[in-house]
């Protein structure tokens, strides 16, 4: 129950996106393994890098975002009747990427945020990779056809 301040640092590393540095205080109490334990870094680590994402890129244009970058539920049902159009390809590649970075099922996370079958998404995936939206593990770009 007591508020405390937590500084946290991410970094790339060979694993993906994660916590470096946890840093807790607690002004005018004494910090306890209670107080540490309560710190669910994890959790925090995770929103850290939701926010280090929605602030270093910007989400795609057109459909309309939510406060915290996500496209929203009107808008994913217009991206949908729209199909594989650029801007639904550009969506389902932010969706894509975010997860990879978090370390969630990518395509997962794709099928989730616009329910849809897990085929529809792997030619989603496939057609923002051919655009060149989604990059390849080794950070290279596919040929656009």
């Amino acid at each position: 129950g007591q508020l405390v301040d937590v500084t946290i640092r991410v970094e790339r590393l060979g694993v993906g996106v994660r916590p470096t540095l946890v840093c807790v205080e607690a002004e005018g109490v004494a910090m306890t393994g209670t107080i540490l334990r309560g710190v669910r870094v994890q959790e925090l680590s995770r929103e850290a890098i939701r926010l280090g994402v929605r602030r270093g890129h910007a989400v795609p244009g057109g459909a309309s975002a939510s406060s915290d970058g996500v496209v929203t539920e009107s808008a994913v049902k217009q991206l949908k009747q729209r199909g594989p159009v650029r801007e639904s390809l550009e969506w389902a590649a932010y969706v894509y990427n975010v997860a990879r970075v978090l370390g969630d099922p990518p395509a997962r996370a794709v099928e989730l945020a616009f329910d849809m079958p897990r085929t529809t998404v792997s030619k989603w995936v496939r057609k923002a990779k051919e655009l060149g939206l989604i990059e390849e593990p080794n950070g290279e770009h596919p040929e656009a056809p």
